[in-house]
């Protein structure tokens, strides 16, 4: 083989070709081109072997750089899954919560509507009496009884 083709691995196929041309023009020593050819050939793979190699290990750690990013995403999205749920729990009680406290609201507002109703029936509101600067409770009866006494009505002192 010619130590061009050696020396230029990139040249190969075309150092291949030339030389299997040459063969066919010669027609003399084949022993010599077919050692040359099989030493060529032989060189072709190995280097085609060492490239693969190369890529091959490039590529096995970019699969186990995204193997790892997969595990630690996979991770992240079952902690925000459990966060997630954690919050439609507590949205839940928490709604719930809202609708007893509301309902309880109501229960409180018609028992007091209830009670000022039977305020009103039971009690009496006198209006446009003169106000005394020293108003106490045997006084305000001394008014009512007076009243009574105006109307002709019967009045039970309290």
């Amino acid at each position: 083989m010619n130590g061009f083709c050696r020396d230029t691995p990139d040249l190969l196929p075309t150092c291949l070709l030339f030389l299997l041309a040459s063969k066919s023009a010669k027609k003399g020593s084949y022993k010599d081109d077919d050692e040359d050819v099989m030493v060529l050939i032989k060189g072709m793979f190995s280097d085609l072997s060492s490239e693969q190699d190369v890529r091959f290990r490039s590529l096995q750690t970019t699969i186990d750089k995204l193997r790892e990013e997969n595990l630690e995403m996979v991770k992240n999205i079952e902690f925000m899954s459990t966060k997630y749920d954690d919050f439609l729990m507590r949205i839940s009680a928490l709604e719930t919560e809202k609708s007893l406290d509301k309902r309880l609201i109501r229960q409180m507002e018609e028992k007091l509507e209830s009670m000022e109703r039977k305020n009103r029936a039971t009690g009496i509101e006198i209006r446009n009496v003169p106000r005394t600067q020293a108003e106490t409770k045997e006084g305000l009866c001394v008014i009512v009884q007076n009243m009574a006494q105006a109307m002709d009505l019967k009045f039970k002192g309290v």
